[in-house]
């Protein structure tokens, strides 16, 4: 539905078969991105962990 919404839908066009790979491929490299800014976040929270432990006798 929201597919439709966002490109415009009539009988004769076949909305996803048009647009859903491109609409795919673009889902899939914003879940890559978010992937790679959590995976730093949580790197960061771990090393500054490790750096706290390291400081304390």
């Amino acid at each position: 539905m929201l597919l439709k919404s966002l490109l415009g839908h009539s009988e004769i066009l076949d909305t996803d078969g048009t647009y859903g790979h491109e609409i795919n491929g673009d889902l899939r490299r914003a879940a890559k991105l978010v992937d790679v800014v959590f995976t730093r976040e949580e790197t960061n929270r771990v090393e500054k962990w490790v750096a706290s432990k390291k400081e304390k006798p």
